[in-house]
């Protein structure tokens, strides 16, 4: 008896099947960085590193997402998607937003609540790029 394993897809197939996965993952991003925060914001640890912080200050955590979105539709998001084409800029969105996650794990010390705002601004930059170039690309 013969096994046949079916034809593999072609490579343009699998191409598009890995661009679509990474396109879906890029649109859920935005949901994913405004949920996991409440869930931060009442941590035990993440309290303790900034110095157990005012309800004002995990305001201005929160916020301060919105204002790096809000700054990269106005100012940074149409400019690099018509530059760099609607996928790349998708990509140059999503290291965007790794770096500002890696910003954000190294909050620790006297700076601890700097870094945080600084890598929630880079993170909502570059999920302002991602919600702005993703969807048009996947027209």
């Amino acid at each position: 008896m013969k096994l046949t394993l079916p034809n593999p897809l072609p490579k343009g197939t699998q191409r598009l099947y890995i661009l679509c996965t990474h396109l879906a993952i890029g649109a859920s991003l935005w949901g994913y960085n405004i949920g996991i925060l409440s869930s931060i914001l009442v941590h035990p640890g993440w309290r303790a590193v900034l110095g157990n912080p005012p309800p004002s200050t995990r305001g201005l955590v929160t916020g301060i997402y919105y204002l790096g979105t809000l700054m990269s539709y106005l100012l940074v998001a149409h400019p690099l998607a018509d530059y760099f084409g609607r996928r790349h800029a998708a990509g140059i969105g999503a290291l965007a937003i790794c770096v500002g996650s890696v910003v954000m794990a190294l909050a620790g010390g006297e700076e601890a609540l700097g870094f945080m705002l600084w890598g929630r601004v880079i993170c909502g930059m570059g999920v302002g790029v991602v919600s702005t170039s993703v969807p048009l690309y996947q027209r």
